[in-house]
């Protein structure tokens, strides 16, 4: 989360929650292109359990900012 906030996401973006991150990130391990690419490196069960952590963390992390 602290490295996509700082070298990934653009500053233009406003404060990127947890909440804002897993929406921005989670999808690409269950939904397109990116998770069949996913899939192929990690394993469909590897993808399925990033995919509940980062549901997980958006649900239960606090954060005020991205720094």
């Amino acid at each position: 989360y602290d490295y996509f906030c700082k070298f990934i996401f653009s500053k233009d973006l406003d404060i990127i929650t947890p909440q804002k991150f897993v929406d921005l990130v989670g999808g690409t391990f269950t939904d397109g292109d990116l998770a069949l690419m996913n899939e192929k490196t990690y394993g469909i069960d590897t993808c399925k359990f990033i995919a509940k952590a980062l549901e997980y963390f958006g649900e239960h992390a606090e954060c005020t900012d991205n720094e």
